[in-house]
């Protein structure tokens, strides 16, 4: 039994990372994560794990391996609760086309090789990044699966992400926001205002409702399901319960609200009209998100107000300006000039 960290922080005891393990039984490797941090509790994870693989396999432990199928309609029920959002659009797309391509078997029978196939299948039909995001949904699939005591170790542990080069990311000009705002329709511009202003998702905004827009506040459902509370303006928060037509409407934009990919697909077509190739509603996320560290806003407060577990997001959504690294030139131009002086 091997214990390790996949970082080079200098100071063990402060180090945030968490243990990993890694034995081999049978010729069969077997690593992953503890999740924790202390090397004594990831000792005893590491240890649990390995002694439930030495029993399953001399058959001192019976594994109660439900179908493909089965699971699936447990894990679903969970994810409803547990992030809502994507259960019934994501989570429900990305398991049946994999249990249509590997059928209907036990969990416990399926192979890290048979991910492999599926990998290999659904590449050729979407982009790689799209199934690295897939991978992510058939990965805590099989993580409740051991969870739940269906499995010993994921057939997930071996099967590593597709290796893409990151596409640029758009970024909206001065000019283009105003050619967006004042261009779309006035519900699709206010959209696109409350995302600038305070970085919700889409999803999150079609699903505002009566009771989550304050005088100066929005209360948005993130992605897992909590509720954050953010400021915003109190111009913005009027034109948001201005939408509100009658008494009995609960959601700001509609009731039943709109359908997140039919209104980001209907987004795209509007950018388009207006001459704006390439540009989506989550763009105006990115374009907030730079927004704010161009003004020199803490990262942590950015992070907590895009719904982030990590601030290691910033370094997709944040993007430098050319007019930043002028500036940056400059400055060290001027220092070199003074210096020489």
């Amino acid at each position: 039994m091997n214990l390790y960290r996949r970082c080079r922080c200098p100071d063990p005891e402060e180090c945030p990372h968490p243990w990993h393990y890694k034995f081999q039984h049978e010729g069969a490797r077997h690593r992953g994560t503890t999740h924790m941090t202390n090397r004594q509790k990831a000792l005893q994870v590491a240890t649990r794990k390995q002694a439930a693989v030495f029993e399953q396999r001399a058959g001192l432990r019976r594994v109660t391996a439900p179908l493909l199928s089965a699971h699936q309609t447990r894990y679903l029920a969970f994810a409803r609760t547990d992030h809502p959002v994507t259960a019934d659009t994501k989570d429900v797309l990305v398991l049946a086309t994999l249990i249509e391509l590997l059928g209907d078997k036990r969990v416990d029978q399926v192979s890290a090789f048979d991910l492999e196939r599926w990998r290999t299948e659904r590449v050729k039909q979407v982009s790689r990044s799209t199934v690295n995001r897939e991978l992510h949904v058939v990965q805590g699939f099989f993580s409740k699966a051991v969870e739940w005591r269906h499995l010993a170790v994921s057939p997930c542990v071996s099967v590593k992400p597709w290796a893409t080069d990151e596409q640029p990311r758009r970024v909206l000009s001065p000019d283009e926001l105003k050619r967006a705002l004042t261009g779309l329709p006035p519900r699709y511009a206010l959209m696109c205002r409350v995302t600038l202003e305070c970085l919700p998702r889409l999803a999150e905004v079609l699903g505002l409702t009566r009771a989550d827009v304050g005088p100066d506040w929005i209360a948005r459902r993130l992605k897992g399901g909590t509720r954050l509370r953010v400021g915003i303006t109190p111009v913005l928060a009027a034109d948001l319960r201005a939408e509100l037509k009658t008494l009995t409407q609960v959601h700001i934009f509609g009731d039943p609200p709109p359908r997140s990919e039919a209104t980001s697909s209907y987004f795209t077509r509007l950018f388009r009209g207006l001459g704006m190739l390439g540009v989506s509603h989550h763009v105006m996320r990115h374009t907030g998100v730079t927004l704010m560290l161009d003004e020199g806003r803490n990262p942590q407060v950015i992070q907590r107000l895009a719904g982030w577990t990590s601030l290691r997001m910033l370094e997709r959504y944040g993007h430098v300006r050319d007019a930043e690294m002028v500036k940056a030139v400059e400055g060290n131009a001027a220092y070199l000039r003074r210096v020489l002086g």
